[in-house]
């Protein structure tokens, strides 16, 4: 049914203009099907280039065809350490003009370390690249909730709200979340710390399904 209506669509005369790589695209489809394997656990992946800002690849599941709910773009999820940068690093450094050797304890209260362990001083950047959970809490609490989610709050997550101004936020603990197309969009800013969100109309044109390559 739905090769039949990409079918007349085409043969319609109608050009569809697309910043889609087809080669990254086929590429994408077969990493998730891979990485997730034949069992029911699902998965979506999202690919833009940075510096020109245009979606180039998009999985919403390993068989879109067989259900029509795109999880690159329909899924909310809550992000974990991936808010890290957004929600705690960025405001903190912005705020603070820190340098990124600047010392942050890393010992442990609830919530703990993934880990479990506990690992006293350590450099913002080294708790950054080891994805900790404390200092990165700690960051988050020195900049103040309403500050951090100030900065939050320019990237437009559609399902973050006024419930998610708490402190287990700042280790991805959100009541929704975000989908992986707002959250990778999110992180195109860190090219050239300019942030720019999709318009109405360029949702409008993902919300058909991308064809396999």
């Amino acid at each position: 049914m739905l090769d039949e209506k990409v079918k007349k669509l085409l043969n319609s005369g109608l050009t569809i203009h697309t910043a889609l790589d087809t080669k990254l695209q086929t590429q994408s489809k077969t990493v998730v099907q891979s990485k997730i394997g034949v069992n029911d656990i699902e998965g979506a992946l999202v690919v833009i280039q940075h510096h020109t800002h245009e979606l180039v690849s998009l999985i919403g599941g390993k068989d879109y065809k067989k259900n029509s709910f795109n999880r690159a773009y329909q899924s909310y999820r809550q992000p974990g350490s991936a808010i890290n940068p957004l929600l705690d690093y960025v405001p903190y450094l912005e705020e603070t003009d820190a340098d990124i050797n600047q010392l942050v304890s890393g010992a442990s209260y609830c919530p703990k370390n993934y880990s479990g362990d506990s690992y006293g001083m350590v450099t913002l950047r080294n708790a950054f690249a080891q994805s900790y959970n404390t200092p990165a809490i700690r960051l988050f609490e020195k900049t103040g909730m309403e500050t951090s989610f100030k900065y939050l709050d320019a990237f437009d997550f559609k399902k973050v709200s006024k419930k998610d101004h708490h402190t287990s936020s700042s280790i991805g603990g959100f009541e929704y979340g975000m989908s992986p197309l707002e959250l990778t969009n999110a992180y195109t800013s860190f090219n050239d710390g300019n942030y720019q969100p999709y318009s109405h109309n360029n949702e409008g044109a993902i919300s058909a399904p991308i064809p396999p390559a």
